[in-house]
């Protein structure tokens, strides 16, 4: 499926983003209250994009849902078995607890005017022990159409991929 030309990349939304803050290095009045005080709000904002531009945010299922109600994946294999290997020790047996959260969730993207929202799917969460002859967890579905049924409701496109370095512990 080809991506919409409305649907810019979000690499370019971050380079502007680092570019548009690094004109404020240019600015005496700014270099005066840095290095952590300067409002920069001015220059970045939507009068620079398109009328298409789609602006939008991105997360990993691992990085944001939390372990609840899914197998164990191999990053989870990774963080218990290895824990000293991550600067600090953390794994994504909780991480945000979006898994529960997700309607606060998403209430925060809508107040940031998120137009768009790319999500992986958890292949733990769907394929609990990693192949479809396993077996379908019904309750991964489930999130995840409640997750994009809410999304949609708040006016916000949801995009997405089934892999994001999230690989099931065959």
């Amino acid at each position: 499926m080809a991506i919409p030309k409305a649907h810019y990349s979000l690499a370019i939304l971050v380079i502007l983003f680092v570019v548009s803050n690094s004109q404020n290095a240019c600015n005496p009045e700014c270099k005066a209250k840095e290095p952590f005080n300067c409002d920069n709000s001015l220059t970045f904002n939507r009068t620079g994009f398109p009328k298409n531009f789609t602006f939008g945010a991105a997360t990993s299922a691992y990085q944001i849902e939390g372990a609840a109600h899914r197998a164990l994946n191999g990053w989870d294999y990774y963080t218990h078995r290895y824990p000293e290997r991550v600067p600090d020790r953390s794994s994504g047996d909780v991480a945000c607890d979006s898994y529960d959260l997700y309607k606060e969730d998403v209430k925060l993207l809508k107040r940031l005017k998120v137009q768009a929202y790319r999500l992986s799917i958890a292949w733990s969460r769907v394929l609990p022990k990693g192949r479809l002859t396993g077996g379908v967890d019904e309750n991964g579905i489930t999130y995840y159409n409640n997750l994009i049924n809410e999304l949609k409701a708040n006016g916000i496109e949801p995009f997405v991929t089934i892999f994001h370095w999230d690989v099931p512990k065959l």
